[in-house]
């Protein structure tokens, strides 16, 4: 027991606590973010499309960085916001800005995204085969029932605000 606490206490043992934390912080986000799983849902929906497109692995790359960069400028957002709120309990139109300008930052990041994905693949001779197939009505009604799901995930699970 006493080696066990010994253990806690060394680089290693510092190192992996560092991922605790930050799964914590993660954890956080999918519950108390409703952005951030509106971000979440679009990454699933990209990688489940992607799929459709016989993508390059450089491609798929691409979708992957984007997806984690957006989450991660949600996660950032996140962090500013609490960080304001823990800062002042006054208006301030200084931290009112620092709010805008995070949240316009996931703005830019996930325009951003969506631009990529359409350049990559917007294409009508891409994008005709994914809508016949969809059109299939046990198809649509699967997408549609996967989107009713989402949109619940989103707006439907409770926002709980922080306390501190």
């Amino acid at each position: 027991m006493k080696a066990m606490r010994q253990s806690s206490k060394s680089p290693f043992g510092l190192f992996l606590r560092a991922f605790k934390y930050a799964g914590r912080g993660v954890w956080h986000c999918v519950v108390r973010e409703r952005n951030f799983r509106f971000h979440l849902c679009a990454c699933a929906y990209a990688a489940y499309f992607l799929r459709f497109f016989s993508p390059t692995r450089a491609e798929t790359a691409v979708v992957i960085l984007l997806c984690g960069l957006v989450l991660a400028l949600e996660g950032v957002n996140s962090a500013v916001e609490r960080a304001v709120d823990c800062a002042t309990s006054e208006y301030s139109k200084f931290a009112e800005l620092a709010k805008d300008i995070a949240a316009g930052s996931v703005l830019i990041g996930a325009a951003t995204a969506v631009a990529a994905g359409v350049a990559m693949f917007g294409r009508s001779e891409l994008l005709l085969p994914v809508v016949e197939y969809h059109l299939v009505p046990h198809r649509l009604v699967l997408l549609l029932l996967s989107a009713a799901a989402a949109v619940l995930f989103v707006f439907a699970v409770p926002t709980k605000k922080s306390t501190n």
